[in-house]
């Protein structure tokens, strides 16, 4: 059973707290993608959005709407979301067609988490083949490149229309990764190849021992936006570590002087209550917790915040948008050495 909000005034009333029927969900999804509803309002309702994750699969084809008028960081928290539920096995096969859209996209960034997330799709994102095909005559070989993995990724069921599309593709066809591409779908395409051979995911599957530092440890995940904290969590927890999450400053400082014992924290600097910036000087001022490792993940970028946090004596400074993968690796390469010295 979903948790009760809580009364005004009480020790959980700055939590966002997720909505607790498919019908609340949905009518949210609606009054978000309305053009009469106030910005203010619309914050709210997107931040409980976020973290209602048992009818997400039901608000998600409404939502999806509102993404193609959405500035660029709402747009990123927006995939971040869908990531987390196709991370989760949740079925968005219903919105293939719309995040295929945004592999056009002028914004770099966002066309890369667009393309690798309906590559995480795979077969389901087939809903999406006729826009993917409209992709293929991009001019921009990174969009093509994706466009002919993805077709991979989707396999048989796209066969019969693909074939002839990448062949006529290939004609016109320079840069050298986009024709090595579009030759390993032909071969998936026509059953010569297995697909895991050439296109893999950005997040390595469950069980992999790639990142062997994580496993077993305890982590702080802390960022008030949710899709991005829950995408962090849950790719931690692919790999068997403990996380925990908060969405403010006081919640995680409180959790850091409890008896989890964290073994590294993951730090939003804008955060409500208090910064993450905050957090981390008492940190430092506490023997007991001075050698804690700590990640900045923000989108500050200022030299005077940056040589800040590294007076503060942080692990690392990671800016958003940023790639999972490379967190996964610098984690684990610290707990790893962790561990070493304790082995001592």
């Amino acid at each position: 059973m979903p948790e009760e909000v809580p009364e005004e005034g009480s020790p959980a009333m700055h939590r966002v707290w997720p909505f607790t029927s498919e019908k609340d969900a949905v009518r949210a999804a609606q009054q978000y993608v309305s053009l009469k509803t106030p910005l203010p309002q619309k914050k709210k309702l997107l931040d409980r959005l976020l973290v209602t994750h048992e009818f997400a699969v039901q608000a998600a084809p409404i939502i999806v709407e509102a993404v193609h008028r959405e500035d660029i960081s709402t747009r990123h928290t927006f995939l971040d979301f869908f990531e987390s539920l196709v991370n989760e096995g949740k079925d968005l096969s219903v919105i293939s067609e719309e995040i295929a859209r945004i592999m056009g996209d002028p914004n770099f960034a966002l066309r890369e988490k667009a393309a690798k997330l309906l590559m995480k799709m795979g077969p389901s994102a087939a809903g999406a083949t006729v826009r993917i095909f409209s992709l293929l005559r991009n001019k921009m070989s990174d969009i093509q490149l994706n466009a002919v993995r993805l077709l991979g990724r989707i396999g048989p069921v796209c066969a019969k229309q693909a074939i002839p599309k990448i062949e006529q593709m290939l004609k016109g066809v320079i840069d050298k990764e986009v024709k090595d591409a579009a030759r390993d779908t032909l071969l998936i395409l026509r059953g010569e190849k297995d697909v895991e051979d050439v296109v893999i995911s950005d997040v390595p599957v469950r069980g992999s021992s790639d990142y062997p530092g994580i496993a077993g440890k305890n982590i702080l995940v802390v960022d008030d936006e949710a899709g991005l904290r829950r995408m962090l969590a849950s790719s931690f927890r692919k790999f068997g570590a403990n996380v925990t999450e908060a969405v403010d400053g006081k919640e995680a400082f409180d959790l850091i002087n409890s008896d989890l014992g964290f073994d590294v924290v993951l730090l939003d600097l804008m955060l409500p209550i208090m910064s993450g910036a905050e957090i981390l000087r008492l940190i430092r001022q506490d023997k007991n917790m001075m050698a804690l490792p700590v990640y900045i993940i923000s989108a500050r970028t200022e030299r005077s915040i940056l040589m800040a946090m590294a007076k503060l004596d942080i692990a690392g400074y990671f800016m958003k948008p940023f790639k999972i993968q490379e967190i996964l690796q610098r984690v684990n390469s610290t707990l790893s050495d962790s561990y070493d010295e304790g082995s001592e």
